[in-house]
């Protein structure tokens, strides 16, 4: 991921930009002046004064921003408090609040007279993402709620849920193939193996009509299994979608890109439905072994059962008030 600098003075996150070759001598400034503080570091160590050398004793500052790495900052605050050392002109300080205690973020402020900067670290991006929110001089934050920056445009995908459904559709696809196999290998493996089922089931089948219950399992399962393959394809186009979005600076360019996304990413999961779906059906088929009551009983129960957990289960009437929710009013009515 690189950040690439808009016309507009946003910055643009994405995944293809062209390496921006304009601030190579910026670039090299910053590695100068970092390789500089870095040798003033072990010279400073070096000349045996150790860290507290580094630091004077009168006044601190002026500063724009005085980066305090989690780990520095207690030890800091410890250290202007025993050398009597005066911030002037601090105007930020501080990175990643998550990582440090909340009294040490109170304490470091009052000692600089500066705000504590509330972002996050990222490899990828650094701090700059989420940097608006600031902590007040002397507060000690309960929450650490993160505020983007106006400078930054975010266009970052949630990886981690596409990858959750991608996972749960090779997981019961993987599932079914055992399955499959399984009632297959009976079904296809010869009489003893039929003899073993039929020893289990109602006595006095004949060999062909077990055949045929056992055929009605397998055909469920082929079906569930045919319908997590093509569920798992859909979720890769939508990805690929994703993943090859333009930079949209319109509302009907974005609104047409959610549109066309939308539209492979919910028959891929209705897919993904109907595959779990296959599961139930596939138990009630099997219930044909111990006679046709049993079937009927199956059929009843799974069918019962899935309308309940379509229509009447908790987790049903949470996901429709949801959808009221997040759906925009009508303005025709």
């Amino acid at each position: 991921m690189t950040i690439r600098p808009l016309t507009s003075g946003r910055i643009s996150m994405t995944s293809d930009s062209p390496p921006n070759t304009h601030s190579l001598p910026l670039r090299g400034a910053v590695l100068g002046v970092g390789a500089a503080m870095i040798a003033l570091l072990l010279f400073g160590l070096a000349a045996g004064g150790g860290p507290n050398a580094l630091l004077p004793r009168g006044v601190l500052g002026p500063l724009g921003w005085l980066l305090l790495m989690p780990g520095m900052v207690g030890a800091f605050a410890e250290v202007l408090e025993q050398r009597g050392t005066r911030a002037k002109s601090v105007k930020l300080c501080g990175v990643m609040a998550d990582l440090v205690p909340p009294a040490e973020i109170a304490r470091i402020t009052r000692l600089l007279g500066a705000p504590y900067a509330n972002t996050f670290g990222a490899t990828e991006t650094g701090c700059p993402p989420c940097s608006s929110s600031l902590i007040p001089v002397g507060l000690s934050p309960t929450s650490l709620a993160k505020a983007q920056s106006p400078f930054c445009e975010i266009r970052l995908v949630d990886s981690q849920l596409m990858g959750h459904s991608i996972n749960s559709a090779s997981f019961f696809a993987s599932t079914n193939l055992l399955l499959i196999a399984a009632v297959a290998g009976v079904l296809f493996g010869g009489g003893e193996a039929l003899r073993g089922v039929a020893a289990l089931a109602v006595e006095g089948q004949p060999i062909p009509f077990l055949e045929g219950k056992l055929a009605l399992v397998l055909l469920c399962l082929v079906r569930g299994f045919l319908d997590f393959i093509w569920s798992l394809r859909q979720m890769n186009y939508a990805l690929a979608l994703i993943g090859a979005a333009p930079e949209i600076h319109t509302d009907a360019d974005r609104a047409a890109l959610g549109q066309a996304a939308g539209d492979l990413l919910n028959p891929a999961l209705s897919s993904f439905s109907q595959g779990v779906r296959g599961y139930y059906f596939a138990l009630a088929a099997a219930a044909w072994l111990f006679g046709p009551a049993w079937l009927a009983l199956g059929v009843v129960a799974a069918f019962a059962l899935l309308v309940w957990r379509q229509a009447g289960s908790e987790a049903a009437r949470a996901l429709r008030s949801a959808r009221r929710a997040l759906e925009p009013p009508d303005r025709n009515s």
